[in-house]
């Protein structure tokens, strides 16, 4: 049995580590106060708010086998998955991946419904099929990685399927934009979308990692929490690992943490850094709104295309009552609203006041009524950042597989798979896989 430390508490190491408990002495460090690194909720006056991921999707299979191995699987509650579109100055109902809502809303033109229907819906079932969203770099999504999707999209679509289609799903979850997407992960997320339940967690997205986390202790593994992983050596004996500026030694090391920290710390290894270097990422940032009186909405998403003016500072407005029960108090609201990602890099930089300011204009188009109830703000943001699956970047994951290996040193992370926990999770699981 050998001595294995996991750096980076978030779904990865938590998956690498659910997978070596028993097997191996696993050490798993997390620089923050608590484990799950996007699922994360916060507690803001009183209200339990989802700050990192709002949803999990029905398909995040290894996700679920670990959650229910876990005991949490009661956590995980289905969700009514209803969203709405601002087009034309209103909302429109919507529910994204289901075809007969798509045809039958009026969210989207008759002209691109009737391409929907004729082309795109064809192409997923017949070349998208093709694909794995969660292990892209295989051989038809390496044939869609030259092309991003706005290009893709502009030519065989249409700007209205690039603007109402793929802007709010990449811009919204992943924080980037059509332009800077290989059309291979559109593709394989919009085929998975086709057929797919969304899930909330009782009592936020915290308790499902808080969950495995503790039943992780339960099994033998130790996990530190406030632990700030500074340097990795090839010591004679194995890899040295400085945590908090005391060292100690391992057989070998998963690195689960964002890849900026990745590269840090394999900075001698030339291979592996240069490697990362490919790797880019994206300033992730939402602010939370809490109000006296509770957000009217039939919808719990409500996404904003480009090209509405001042709306545009927006790309969706979350309705957090409309997910799953327990997480506002009677008599609240509360509203997460993510920055576009046009506006992103500022708005990270920004104090409170000025990013409040900044989105209060489209906040008030698409929600008019509600500013007067506002009694709290807060701007999460989340150094990591979403990870940019540019077009190429699919070649440089396969590049990654014919990496000359450091012995007994392994990276995990949602840069790995598909930027998805699900992502994360299979990266975890397949770089615990790799121990001996």
């Amino acid at each position: 049995m050998g001595r294995v430390a996991i750096i980076g508490g978030g779904a990865a190491g938590l998956a690498a580590a659910w997978t070596l408990a028993g097997r191996h002495e696993v050490v798993l460090y997390e620089k923050s106060d608590m484990c799950g690194g996007v699922l994360r909720s916060d507690v803001i006056d009183g209200a339990i708010v989802d700050t990192g991921v709002q949803l999990l999707g029905g398909n995040y299979t290894e996700l679920f086998r670990i959650a229910k191995e876990a005991g949490a699987g009661d956590l995980l509650v289905r969700s009514p998955g209803r969203d709405a579109l601002w087009r034309g100055g209103r909302a429109h109902a919507i529910t994204y991946g289901s075809i007969p809502s798509m045809v039958v809303s009026s969210a989207l033109p008759t002209t691109l419904k009737l391409k929907l229907a004729a082309k795109y819906v064809p192409f997923l079932t017949r070349e998208a099929a093709r694909l794995e969203v969660n292990d892209l770099a295989g051989p038809a999504g390496l044939a869609m990685d030259r092309e991003s999707i706005g290009a893709w999209g502009e030519r065989e679509l249409g700007h209205d399927f690039v603007e109402y289609l793929v802007y709010p799903l990449l811009a919204a979850y992943y924080g980037n934009v059509p332009e800077t997407t290989t059309a291979g992960l559109y593709h394989a997320l919009a085929r998975v979308g086709m057929d797919v339940s969304v899930y909330a967690v009782r009592g936020g997205v915290s308790q499902l990692a808080s969950r495995i986390a503790m039943r992780l202790v339960e099994r033998g593994v130790a996990v530190r929490t406030g632990a700030e992983v500074s340097a990795i050596e090839q010591g004679s004996s194995g890899h040295v690992v400085t945590v908090n500026g005391a060292a100690e030694t391992f057989d070998e090391v998963i690195i689960a943490a964002p890849p900026a920290t990745a590269q840090q710390l394999v900075e001698k290894h030339e291979s592996l850094r240069s490697w990362l270097s490919g790797v880019r990422t994206v300033p992730a940032t939402m602010v939370a709104f809490i109000t006296d009186q509770p957000i009217r909405t039939e919808y719990f998403g409500l996404s904003i295309p480009r090209g509405n003016g001042v709306v545009s500072d927006v790309v969706a407005l979350c309705n957090e009552s409309q997910k799953t029960g327990g997480l506002v108090p009677q008599g609240t609201g509360v509203l997460v609203v993510m920055p576009a990602p046009a506006i992103a890099e500022k708005i990270a930089q920004l104090p409170l006041a000025a990013v409040v300011d900044r989105i209060m204009p489209a906040f008030e188009r698409a929600l008019p009524k509600v500013r007067p109830t506002i009694r709290h703000a807060r701007v999460i943001r989340h150094d990591r950042g979403y990870v940019q699956f540019y077009p190429g970047y699919v070649h440089h994951l396969a590049n990654y597989r014919n990496l000359t290996r450091v012995a007994g040193l392994h990276l995990a992370g949602d840069y790995l798979r598909a930027p998805t926990v699900e992502g994360a999770v299979r990266s975890g699981v397949r770089a615990a896989e790799a121990v001996r």
